[in-house]
């Protein structure tokens, strides 16, 4: 997240020129319900389409079709404005998305309504080499994570997958290996 607070913190207001996004959730700003963001123009416009990522696109394309994919999974949640209406799936194309290949950011932080779909689990990798967690899920509901691997993870909690007190949630055709 953008900007994060721990404890009883109520009522943070966080004044700036340019923010992320211009529509702030839980992703962003955690715990969502503790910050006001008071800002005049954002990075990000959250879109509430289908997203496609692939080790060779670049984060500057539009992520909106496999011809113009994103490069990073962490950029397309980023760029997600998944809700209860709206929700999306992000399309992850074969390759090994880690720091050093793809400079993919771990732990991806995955917000309700938002399916991230391999192409199979065989050849679409996700790899944290051995330095952070792959994906923590916290508070989310209606996430699905499917044809994946997830491998060389590394934290206490779940090197892996962390979650906590998620509602509905799928997690359909993985190997999760060496974490």
């Amino acid at each position: 997240s953008d900007l994060g607070g721990l404890g009883n913190h109520e009522n943070i207001e966080a004044v700036l020129d340019t923010f992320t996004v211009s529509n702030p959730t839980n992703y962003q700003t955690y715990p969502f319900e503790n910050f006001n963001v008071i800002f005049k123009s954002a990075l990000i416009v959250p879109q509430k389409s289908d997203l496609y990522v692939s080790p060779s696109g670049s984060n500057s394309n539009s992520g909106l079709s496999f011809s113009q994919p994103l490069k990073t999974i962490n950029h397309a949640l980023f760029m997600s404005g998944a809700d209860s209406l709206h929700p999306i799936t992000i399309n992850v194309a074969p390759g090994t998305f880690s720091k050093t290949k793809t400079n993919e950011e771990f732990p991806l932080f995955v917000p309700s309504y938002v399916c991230i779909v391999g192409d199979d689990m065989k050849n679409t990798i996700l790899d944290g080499g051995g330095e952070r967690s792959i994906i923590r899920q916290i508070f989310s509901q209606n996430i699905t994570i499917k044809n994946l691997t997830i491998q060389n993870g590394f934290t206490r909690e779940g090197g892996g997958i962390y979650c906590i007190k998620g509602w509905f949630n799928i997690f359909e055709n993985l190997l999760i290996q060496n974490n």
